[in-house]
């Protein structure tokens, strides 16, 4: 099945300032998934990492500031774990 084009009202994201999570169409079921969720501290990130590690997720991206050079906005602080199903699973701090 061929999904029809974009209209830009194919997604919603949940935030007051800023999404802190979406849900769109965009991705088709048989691509991996990227889910992000807003965490309050870097403390917070650093027990994401440490939990989904130990439940058996696979690294993707360890605890730390994501450089502004790739495009991420200055103070990301993030870590990026795999889960079992090859989902991407990331929790981020965004420093003011």
């Amino acid at each position: 099945m061929q999904l029809p084009e974009a209209t830009g009202e194919d997604a919603v994201g949940y935030g007051v300032d800023y999404p802190v999570f979406w849900i769109d169409r965009f991705h088709p079921h048989s691509v991996k998934q990227h889910t992000a969720f807003v965490a309050q501290s870097r403390t917070a990130v650093d027990a994401f990492y440490e939990a989904a590690m130990e439940a058996g997720g696979k690294d993707n991206g360890p605890p730390g500031l994501r450089d502004t050079a790739m495009g991420y906005p200055p103070g990301y602080y993030a870590a990026f774990v795999l889960d079992p199903d090859g989902n991407n699973m990331e929790a981020v701090y965004r420093e003011r």
